[in-house]
């Protein structure tokens, strides 16, 4: 099985001095598992990164075999956020997301183009309600999509629930009675206009999404898939009172 295609680094693994397994986010191919010669090199060290786009080059004599890879960078993405902790952090949540939440060998063109696009925000004003935004759309990809459009329960417009059941908003009116169970909904998600405390309605975002997310990863309590999430949502409250 050989093919060309633009790719995103999820992961890499050491293999012997200069060798990795890396695990890379295909556009048309999804996610594999491949051999790159020299990754650990002075060569490819600079560009080969958790997080960059490339162009991949994969060869392999069966399915059942490991392959290997040929890369060729096309961007470093993580460049543009290492002196912003926050937007550092959104950077590794995202690609740990994608990481954890995919399985082998299967089509995931949407969950590329949605991840590139995200990674595209990381240099605006609006990065963090993007990776708030990101996250369910990746749920969405899941089978979980989540519908903030009306009320659940037919009440008013004062959307300020989510429903684990259903996924649905639900009115203030309508849970008042059974607020203790229901998820936070933050106006943002609603209306952009509404967006009042910054940093607090990001951590209720995540907040909420959180819960979907542990439905449907079954890695998520590892700690290496859900520290850099965690770590997100911490500077967020942390900077609660603040402007982001």
């Amino acid at each position: 099985m050989n093919w060309k295609d633009k790719g995103i680094v999820l992961r890499l693994s050491k293999l012997g001095e200069y060798d990795a397994i890396c695990c890379l986010l295909s556009e048309k191919h999804g996610k594999i598992n491949g051999c790159v010669k020299g990754a650990f090199s002075k060569r490819m060290r600079p560009f080969l990164e958790i997080g960059s786009t490339v162009q991949a080059e994969y060869k392999t004599k069966s399915e059942e075999h490991l392959g290997y890879f040929k890369i060729e960078p096309i961007k470093n993405n993580s460049s543009q956020v290492l002196n912003h902790s926050g937007k550092l952090l959104a950077f590794k949540s995202a690609i740990s997301i994608v990481d954890a939440s995919l399985m082998y060998g299967q089509n995931h063109d949407t969950v590329f183009s949605v991840l590139e696009s995200f990674f595209t925000t990381l240099n605006s004003d609006y990065w963090a309600s993007s990776y708030c935004k990101w996250e369910i759309s990746i749920l969405a990809e899941m089978g979980i999509a989540l519908d903030f459009s009306s009320c659940a329960g037919g009440g008013s417009n004062d959307l300020c629930y989510v429903s684990p059941k259903s996924g649905r908003a639900v009115s203030r009116e309508m849970g008042q009675l059974y607020k203790a169970k229901l998820l936070p909904l933050p106006k943002f998600l609603v209306d952009n206009s509404l967006l009042e405390n910054k940093c607090l309605e990001y951590y209720e975002a995540m907040k909420m999404s959180d819960f979907f997310l542990k439905s449907v990863i079954s890695d998520y309590n590892k700690e290496n898939m859900t520290e850099p999430r965690k770590r997100l949502s911490d500077w967020f409250f942390n900077r609660f009172d603040k402007n982001a």
